[in-house]
């Protein structure tokens, strides 16, 4: 399968900053695939996020709100202006994964996401903790996001 990087279906996103980053959103995606455009809505947590769980109170038969912060790179996406009452088109998300080398960035890896018409899709580890180092330099991530609309075959 053949992944276009042109804008229409595509966005290049440059993390910089990255040190003091929180979760991001990318401003805008959409792509177009026959007379179906569809907007994506992608947020990206680079150094985990903090999740609400409920515990028991020590010596209370109640439960208390806690916070707790994750190590995960997640990713999550969903769409709109899709019907999914037709059912004759599945999304993917593809995330082209960039390493700088001597100053030079080079497409090192690719996750994928399957997407449903409606909800959010994730990708809890998208860089595992022991590689993350090689995917930032000078404070810079580099992702590239490739959404897909893909056509189920009539019979």
């Amino acid at each position: 399968m053949r992944l276009y990087t042109s804008e229409g279906f595509s966005h290049a996103w440059d993390i910089k900053g990255y040190d003091m980053m929180g979760k991001t959103s990318i401003p805008t995606l959409s792509s177009s695939n026959f007379k179906l455009k569809t907007q994506w809505y992608v947020t990206f947590s680079p150094k985990g996020q903090r999740t609400l769980i409920q515990r028991p109170k020590v010596n209370r038969p109640r439960y208390e709100n806690v916070r707790q912060d994750d190590d995960f790179y997640t990713l999550s996406a969903s769409v709109s202006n899709c019907d999914p009452a037709g059912k004759t088109h599945s999304h993917k998300l593809s995330v082209l994964l960039y390493r700088c080398v001597n100053g030079v960035w080079f497409v090192n890896d690719m996750k994928s996401l399957e997407v449903p018409h409606s909800g959010n899709a994730q990708i809890k580890h998208l860089i595992h903790l022991s590689e993350r180092e090689k995917y930032i330099s000078n404070d810079t991530m580099k992702l590239h996001l490739i959404g897909q609309t893909i056509w189920e075959k009539r019979q």
